[in-house]
């Protein structure tokens, strides 16, 4: 049979109640601490405190602390307001407090399924924002490249504008003076006669020294 802890302290303010409970040389390891939102049970064995409060806290806001021989809480109210006591006056009735206990059982298991099933929300939101990020990362990508495609295209298409434009004047200049094409050569006369030609004239002309006789 566990042994109520009957020497415990706390104090409250309008927005918090602190409680104080002592370990009586009991280990820290040792303790097991299950709370709600209106009900405490810290399990020390043999000792046990057990307390359903007069109002409910905020769960999210409150905290326990175990060490340097005692077991420390700082319970947030939800409605602010001074209690004048701890505990609900049905704490005194064990039928109530067996009642409170299952309540808040049953209530901590709806916490942790619904915290399971958040946590499995976030993942799967996690992971859809991981998929929509790699798609919008492939599709930036995709549009640099045709970016860059496009921009390769349209300097090759100035490239051939420019070299038609240069082909286009040079043809315009000729048409305009065609024989501007003899303008870097020598003024004097025609063009010079190939070599060639003049030696192969002078052979034919000169049959004697082939070693030709009439």
């Amino acid at each position: 049979m566990p042994i109520g802890v009957k020497d415990f302290t706390w104090r409250e303010t309008e927005g918090e109640v602190t409680i104080s409970l002592p370990l009586k040389g009991v280990k820290a390891s040792k303790v097991d601490i299950f709370t709600t939102d209106q009900y405490i049970k810290v399990n020390f064995p043999p000792y046990l405190f057990e307390t359903h409060l007069l109002a409910p806290v905020e769960e999210e806001k409150c905290s326990a602390r175990v060490g340097n021989g005692l077991v420390g809480f700082r319970l947030v109210k939800r409605d602010p307001a001074l209690w004048g006591r701890l505990s609900s006056p049905e704490s005194v009735d064990k039928s109530v407090m067996a009642e409170k206990r299952a309540e808040a059982v049953e209530h901590t298991h709806k916490r942790v399924a619904e915290a399971r099933e958040e946590k499995a929300r976030r993942k799967r939101e996690e992971e859809q924002f991981a998929i929509k990020e790699q798609m919008r990362l492939e599709s930036e990508e995709r549009e640099r490249m045709e970016r860059e495609r496009e921009e390769e295209a349209r300097r090759e298409l100035e490239a051939w504008k420019v070299r038609e434009e240069e082909i286009r004047e040079a043809a315009r200049r000729e048409a305009a003076d065609p024989k501007s094409i003899w303008k870097q050569l020598p003024s004097s006369g025609a063009p010079p006669r190939p070599r060639g030609t003049i030696q192969v004239r002078a052979l034919i002309a000169s049959p004697h020294k082939c070693g030709l006789r009439e």
